[in-house]
This record gives structure tokens, sequence and C-alpha cells, in this order.
């Protein structure tokens, strides 16, 4: 039989000495201090734990040892002197208690407990047991959307097959690739081995364990991502709303003051949107905001944050997610110049909701504002933008303007 220690002790050095010297084999894991002995119980599962009512505050540490390991068997360990005080804590915490010290009999019969718990399986050593509540409570942690459940899932398997597996579209993994977990939706997925990998009982149980929980738990991440989406998003063009842009880009810009990083905010509108409107109608005006939105995405790069913060007016956050490579570089002037391609693509594109003669029918007045030079924070930013947007509506519209530029 494998001398794993499967046996949590919470004790003073002279009582685990003298376990110790009861035992044949060293089978306890000591703590001296409660709480280091509660932090190893969030960490791994333990079959049988001994608490000493010698302990600080003994009935807290019973009642948090079983909160953290429902599953386990609990006993207290006390000299006669400290049994009325153990016996209240029995079958409503504990599950039993030893006098100290106990005999070699009772120590026989919790190994036997522990290892119990452990099956041993062929080639040696203890198999695992199957998803213990701390690992359960990852798993559910991890519902904030499919891609944290599914990492989180490849790790809790990987360290307990000692393997190492990884997710991947199924039509991409070989045929020599072990598939333990299939995850089916809009394509299905599959947590494979790349090294063949021999399952004992208590493995094969684990994996099936959890496949069986793996489709609620991915079902559940999906709904918080639609849900998370939905919160962040316009509804009519698909770019980011209002209150996203000012959360996020005063994240970013935190992150730019750290790492002494530039980022310039474009605000625009559309020219003289209401007519619009008013001859074609809103379900076109509409069209146009939605195309509007999409010329935008297309010119910027994914990280950039491009937003509809109300009617008509569109504001876009360039950043770059590193220093410049080159010394010298003028993030605003590279905005400026990506602005005003915007600028042409909307002068060129075809809105086809206008009808045939629809090229060329649309401008937009745009401002521009640098961090820090403008501003340090979303709406400083955002105001310094719409004065130059206001600017350049004054300069006969159709441009594109620099705060304090003439």
């Amino acid at each position: 039989m494998n001398d794993a220690r499967n046996i949590l002790l919470v004790a003073d050095e002279t009582t685990a000495g003298e376990l110790a010297a009861r035992t044949e084999k060293e089978c306890f894991v000591r703590f001296a201090d409660p709480y280091d002995a509660l932090l190893a119980m969030r960490d791994r599962h333990w079959p049988v734990m001994v608490l000493s009512a010698g302990a600080a505050d003994f009935a807290g540490l019973c009642r948090a040892s079983r909160r953290l390991q429902p599953d386990s068997r609990v006993l207290g360990l006390c000299r006669p002197v400290e049994e009325p005080g153990v016996q209240v804590l029995v079958d409503n915490v504990l599950n039993d208690y030893l006098i100290h010290p106990p005999t070699r009999r009772e120590l026989a019969e919790l190994r036997r407990l522990a290892w119990s718990a452990v099956l041993p399986v062929a080639g040696g050593g203890p198999a695992a047991p199957a998803l213990v509540p701390q690992e359960l409570s990852r798993l559910v942690e991890a519902t904030s959307s499919r891609k944290e459940v599914e990492d989180c899932t490849a790790a809790i398997l990987s360290g307990r097959l000692a393997a190492d597996l990884v997710w991947m579209d199924a039509d991409k993994a070989t045929a020599r690739a072990q598939k333990l977990v299939e995850l089916g939706n809009d394509a299905l997925r599959v947590l494979v081995s790349s090294k063949p990998l021999a399952l004992d009982p208590a493995g094969k149980a684990l994996v099936a364990e959890v496949a069986a929980i793996l489709p609620s738990l991915a079902a559940a991440g999906k709904r918080t991502e639609s849900l998370h989406y939905l919160a962040i998003t316009d509804h009519l063009t698909g770019a980011h709303n209002r209150r996203y842009f000012y959360h996020a880009t005063d994240q970013i810009l935190r992150e730019a003051a750290r790492k002494k990083l530039r980022a310039t905010m474009l605000l625009y509108d559309i020219d003289d949107f209401k007519s619009y409107n008013d001859k074609y109608g809103h379900a076109v005006g509409d069209e146009i905001l939605r195309e509007m939105a999409l010329l935008m995405k297309q010119i910027t790069r994914s990280h950039d944050v491009v937003a509809r913060i109300g009617g008509d007016e569109f504001t876009v956050l360039f950043w770059d997610k590193d220093r410049p490579r080159l010394p010298g570089s003028r993030p605003l002037e590279s905005a400026f110049a990506l602005a005003n391609r915007f600028l042409a693509a909307v002068g060129a594109h075809r809105f086809l909701s206008l009808g045939p003669s629809a090229a060329g029918r649309l401008t937009i007045s745009g401002g521009l504002a640098s961090f820090p030079g403008d501003g340090v924070t979303c709406r400083e930013l955002l105001r310094k933008a719409d004065m130059a947007l206001k600017a350049a509506k004054r300069s006969g519209k159709g441009a594109i303007r620099i705060v304090g530029a003439d």
C-alpha cells in the first residue's frame, strides 16, 4: 500500500509526536496553526481530518472544516478533561472523537478509513477521488464565459490526471490525439491529450463526472456572455454603447498612464443627419447609422474602442497596447490620418438606402483630442474633442479638426 499521507491533523508538536510513535507508518500531515490547516483544506481533499481540542477556537475550527470539506470524516481529539466540550459537537459538526492518547487499534482504524476513501488501483498509488467541493466551486465561478469554463476544466483535469490536456475544434484533432471530453454547441470542441493516457477506474469516473456536468456549465457561460454583450452593445449599430465606452476608456487611460502610452479620441457625427431622417424616413436613417459604424470598424484595430454615444454621434478611442517602436512616433498624427481615411471612405461609400445617386451624399465632421495633453479621463477628452468638432462644423463641415488647431 502506498504510504502517502491522507489524514490532516491539527495539533501541537507534542501531541503529533505521541500519535506518530503509535503508528507503524507516518500517515498524518500536521498543522500547528489552524489557519494554515484551513488553507490546506481549501486546496485539496482530505478523507479524514483529526482536530485537537487544544487548538485555538476549537468549535470554530470544527465548523469551518466541515464547510470546507463536507464529505470528509472529521474527528475530534481530546484529553478526558476536554471531553464534554467535544461531545456537544458530535453529529452536528464532528463524526466522532478520540480520547488522547488513542490506542493503536484506533489509529489503525483511522488509516483504514483514509485509505478506503482513496481506492487502491493496479500499478500502485491511490486513485483520485471524484470532483471535490473546491473544484466544483472553481467550475461554477468560471461560468462568466464558455472559454473560462473550458480553461478551468482543462486545468483541473490536467492536474488530477497528471497530463497535458488542451481544447481544440473537433475537426482539427488528429487521429492520434486521445479525446477525453466532448463539448457540442455551434462547433464541436474536444479536450485531448497529445500523449497516450492510461486511465484507472477512478480516473475514468472523474472524466465521466466532468463530461456529465460540462454542458450545463458551458450553457451558463454562454448565457453570461450573451447578457454581457447585450449590456455593452448599442442595439442598433452593434458598436459599443455609451456606458461601456466611458468605463472601458477610463480603464485604458489608467493603463496608459502606468505604461506611458499615448491615446487619441475621435468624436464625430453625420452632417445634417436630421435632414436625411426627414427626407427618407427613420428606417433609412437607422441603416445609415449601421453602415457608418461598420465603416469605422473596418479602419480600426481590434483593440480600439468604437461606440455610438447618442443619436448620430460616434466616438473612437485609438490607442496602442505597446509603446511605439520608433522614437519620435506621433500617435495624434496617426489617428488624424485614420480619421481622414474614414472621412474619405464615407464620402466614397454608396449608401444604397438613399437611392441610385447615393455616392458622396454624406459627410461627417469630427474632433480629435489627445491623452494626456488634452485630458486624462474619458469625460475630459470628450469635452475637448467636442470643442474641436464644433470648430469643424463652423469651418464648413466635412472635416476633422484637432484640438487647438486653426
